[in-house]
């Protein structure tokens, strides 16, 4: 099983939001609201800091952008991203080869991981400067299936964005929607399972 991270793992947006506005206002811009902050969490970082800002992904500020919220957000993630109820005891209990993609810095996936308890359920932790390329670029979901030593087609990858629905399908996987995170239910269209609880597993 391949899990994404933000939104689907942990409860981010507030740490994602802390982050990103302070990275905006180092530039000039102003600050943006968590509703914003949510429907920005499905592109990765450089892009998405780009569109908060309203500058173009090729702008050289969108790169600087992408570096001063990761430098923010290494020291709000740990103080404020947390686990969703119920998905400790989930990883915990599930008797399956589990791994991450995320599109989200992979060390500092793999630090927050480590604090809730989690790494070491972890075949591997990839994220940006991991991944060949990022999400919906099937090529880290693959990586982390051979992480597990399992094929594509034996696995699932569970998020809460289309983004995860389109790499799940670039990669062969079964394709699980959660409904906690970022994106309402009636958004969740494609999947092959939804579920509403951790429980629901």
């Amino acid at each position: 099983m391949v899990w994404d991270f933000d939104g689907t793992l942990v409860d981010s947006p507030v740490a994602v939001q802390a982050a990103t506005n302070a990275a905006l206002a180092e530039f000039g811009h102003a600050a943006v609201s968590l509703d914003a902050v949510k429907a920005g969490m499905v592109k990765p970082t450089i892009p998405r800091m780009a569109w908060h800002a309203g500058v173009g992904e090729a702008d050289p500020q969108a790169r600087l952008l992408n570096d001063a919220f990761y430098r923010h957000a290494a020291v709000l993630f740990p103080q404020t991203a947390k686990p969703f109820p119920g998905i400790v005891e989930l990883v915990r209990r599930l008797a399956v080869p589990q791994a991450v993609v995320t599109n989200n810095l992979g060390m500092m996936v793999r630090e927050t991981l480590a604090r809730i308890g989690l790494r070491d359920a972890m075949c591997s932790v990839l994220g940006d400067g991991d991944l060949p390329a990022a999400k919906p670029d099937p090529r880290g979901a693959w990586m982390a299936a051979a992480a597990c030593g399992v094929a594509p087609a034996d696995c699932a990858y569970v998020g809460d964005s289309a983004v995860d629905r389109e790499v799940a399908r670039a990669a062969g996987m079964m394709a699980i929607g959660v409904t906690w995170g970022t994106t309402p239910r009636e958004r969740m269209q494609g999947f092959d399972l939804l579920i509403d609880a951790p429980g629901e597993m």
